[in-house]
């Protein structure tokens, strides 16, 4: 999963991270990965830099599997590339083909 770099998720500051759930909408702390109300996974905040090499521009799409972003890698000449952040800790419970 995405975490940002530096500062543990309890201890992030920014603006409220609004949940994308239409029937929600709930202003969620800053760092928080999952919606207070719903339970819903929760947007990763733009400009966020992982890895000290991908700084996140904006949320593409968000699903039942995961969040897709639009980034840029800063250590190959600000190239756009997506992220993928899938929800869920263990890879090995995803379906399998």
């Amino acid at each position: 999963m995405i975490q940002p770099e530096g500062a543990a998720p309890a201890e992030a500051e920014g603006p409220p991270n609004i949940c994308t759930n239409p029937a929600c909408g709930v202003a969620n702390p800053p760092g928080e990965r999952n919606c207070q109300r719903c339970s819903n996974p929760l947007p990763v905040a733009a400009g966020t830099l992982l890895h000290n090499r991908y700084r996140l521009e904006k949320l593409l799409a968000m699903g039942g599997f995961g969040a897709v972003y639009k980034a840029v890698d800063t250590k190959n000449g600000n190239r756009e590339v997506a992220i993928k952040d899938m929800i869920g800790n263990d890879r090995r419970s995803s379906p399998s083909a």
